[in-house]
C-alpha cells in the first residue's frame, strides 16, 4: 500500500503562511487547536505566536523532531537553531523562488529594461549555438 500524503499536520512541522501580514513567512506548528487551526510561531522569521487556519498555510518537509506541544518561545528557538531550520529552509527551491520573486518585484523600470535586454542577449546566444550544433550534426 502506498502513502497518499507525505506531509502531515504535526507539532514541530514547518509551514509557509499564505496571504495576510506574514505572507511567505516560515512558521513552526507549536500546538493544534482543532481540525481547522493551529498555534504557530516563526522563531527564525520574526512571526509572533498566533492561531492560524490550516487553509492559510502550506506544509513543508521541515520538521523539528519530538517538539512538545505548547513549547515555550525560548525552547522553540533553541530547537529551531539545533535543527538548523533557517539554513534548511534557505536551501530549498521554494525559498529561493520566493526570494527571487521579491527581488524582481522591487525592480524599477530601468532595471526591468536591463533584465529584458540581458534575456534577449542570452536567447540570441542560445539560438546561435543551437543553429551551429544542428549544422554540425547534419
Amino acid at each position: 500500500m502506498t502513502k497518499v500524503f507525505k506531509r502531515y499536520v504535526e507539532v514541530g512541522r514547518g509551514a509557509v503562511l499564505r496571504g495576510g501580514k506574514y505572507d511567505q513567512k516560515l512558521v513552526i506548528i507549536v500546538d493544534i487547536v482543532d481540525h481547522n487551526r493551529a498555534l504557530v510561531e516563526g522563531p527564525t522569521s520574526d512571526v509572533p505566536r498566533h492561531v492560524e487556519a490550516f487553509k492559510n498555510m502550506d506544509l513543508t518537509n521541515i520538521v523539528i523532531p519530538k517538539l512538545p506541544r505548547g513549547a515555550s518561545t525560548k525552547y522553540l528557538k533553541a530547537c529551531a537553531e539545533k535543527a538548523e531550520v533557517a539554513k534548511t529552509w534557505a536551501a530549498t527551491a521554494w525559498s529561493i523562488k520566493i526570494e527571487a520573486r521579491k527581488k524582481r518585484a522591487a525592480l524599477n523600470d530601468f532595471e526591468r529594461f536591463n533584465v529584458m535586454v540581458l534575456k534577449k542577449k542570452r536567447s540570441a546566444l542560445i539560438a546561435e549555438q543551437q543553429r551551429l550544433l544542428k549544422k554540425q550534426s547534419a
